[in-house]
């Protein structure tokens, strides 16, 4: 959680976290599976270009696999993916209006699906593959929710 780690305020807590789904690891694996087929039917130098088509789809899927970071905290929704083309959001609680969530029918059954914030008037990146979306969702609205309702009492205090 280096991302996480380096924003992370001395107030907030960590609430939720969510992490890329493994789904994005299968291209690579059937590309290998696909390799080893063609190797061991003795036609090797096929064999080979699906080696190196592997490592070419393996090594990025894995350094996403392995940096994606989606974390709610009491205050604020931080996600972060990728290292050399990085997509970061930190997003308070309080600005978010609206949360998409798009989930395939391949999506419904693994349990993952994309993510898109909306505040004020922009919307922000949109997040792909984010392991269990719906259950993210319900959290961030509870966090919204008691950040509201400490905003009610904090009005009916003064």
């Amino acid at each position: 959680m280096k991302f996480v780690e380096k924003n992370l305020m001395p107030y907030e807590t960590v609430v939720y976290k969510s992490s890329l789904h493994w789904i994005v690891l299968l291209p690579p694996i059937f590309i290998l599976a696909c390799g080893i087929a063609l190797y061991t039917n003795k036609i090797e130098s096929l064999s080979f270009v699906f080696f190196f088509l592997f490592l070419g789809t393996a090594i990025p899927s894995v350094v996403l696999f392995l940096t994606a970071e989606y974390v709610l905290t009491n205050s604020r929704v931080l996600m972060s993916v990728g290292v050399i083309k990085k997509k970061t959001l930190q997003e308070p609680i309080a600005r978010i209006k609206e949360i998409k969530v798009k989930q395939s029918f391949v999506g419904k059954i693994f349990n993952f699906g994309s993510f898109t914030f909306r505040e004020l008037r922009r919307t922000k990146p949109t997040f792909f593959f984010v392991t269990n979306p719906l259950e993210f969702r319900k959290q961030i609205r509870e966090q919204v929710f008691v950040i509201q309702e400490k905003g009610k009492r904090s009005e009916a205090i003064s």
